[in-house]
């Protein structure tokens, strides 16, 4: 497929609603662009880079300059590593390497837009200010040992609270994980702070193999038994599988289940 587009600054909104492939996503001429955003919203700053890495689910904003007025295809480039080169086949999810969408820039009718050098101004959530930390351990197509049960609630937290999710893959495949209704932080992958492309507000974070990540979130929407909020794998034959689990907030205290 192929767009004609301004030759100017354009803004891209990106999600990856495929089943289980991972896109690593660039241009065939390697040309920089800038990440502006990440699943929930605005970075703090634009991101320099020439790669997005997007799991199902997962959602980025990138403007890319097309004021040279070549023509240029966004394209899905090889897996970054040896590690996610081997776990995406051996989960046959493969990236592969193919086009995605040439670009046909023609004259622009304006001037593009400057990029603020400040976009947001994200209220952190601190590792200090949770009330609950729970770990949730994502084993073949189960989390914590239990396989979904649409009878049956897996998490009751108590609405307001600020809350600490370990994230453990303790399997040979990758997971992107999501929660819906509220948007996390990422605190650190493995130890460490996650990168500028992960700063943001987000709702599905890609786990590693033996990775293991902390968000951290607050619960202010209110859930129930009956409507309650899921968790769960984005990759749609895991979740069908039983990788998919239910929490509910109340006003009322209420204990971890």
């Amino acid at each position: 497929p192929h767009v004609s587009l301004e030759a100017r600054k354009i803004r891209f909104r990106i999600l990856n609603g495929s089943n289980a492939r991972i896109y690593w996503i660039g241009f065939d001429d390697e040309r920089e662009f800038q990440q502006i955003a990440t699943d929930g919203g605005f970075l703090d700053s634009p991101v320099d880079t020439t790669r997005v890495r997007i799991a199902p689910g997962e959602r980025a904003e990138i403007v890319v300059d097309f004021s040279d007025g070549k023509d240029v295809i966004l394209k899905s480039f090889p897996e970054a590593g040896l590690l996610e080169t081997y776990s995406s086949w051996s989960a046959a999810t493969t990236n592969g390497h193919f086009d995605l969408l040439e670009i046909r820039p023609q004259p622009a009718s304006r001037n593009s837009h400057v990029i603020p050098k400040r976009l947001n101004r994200i209220a952190r959530l601190e590792r200090g200010s949770a009330d609950v930390e729970r770990t949730m351990a994502m084993g073949g197509m189960v989390i914590n040992g239990k396989s979904m049960n649409m009878g049956r609630i897996d998490e009751r937290i108590r609405l307001g609270d600020t809350e600490i999710w370990k994230i453990r893959n303790q399997t040979g495949r990758m997971h992107p994980f999501h929660v819906h209704l509220v948007q996390f932080l990422i605190l650190d992958r493995n130890g460490r702070k996650p990168s500028a492309q992960e700063s943001g507000w987000k709702d599905t974070v890609l786990v590693m193999p033996e990775e293991r990540i902390d968000v951290i979130m607050k619960f202010d929407q209110h859930a129930d038994p009956d409507v309650p909020y899921m968790y769960h794998c984005h990759i749609l034959e895991h979740e069908d599988r039983g990788c998919l689990l239910y929490t509910s907030d109340a006003a009322d205290d209420m204990q971890c289940v």
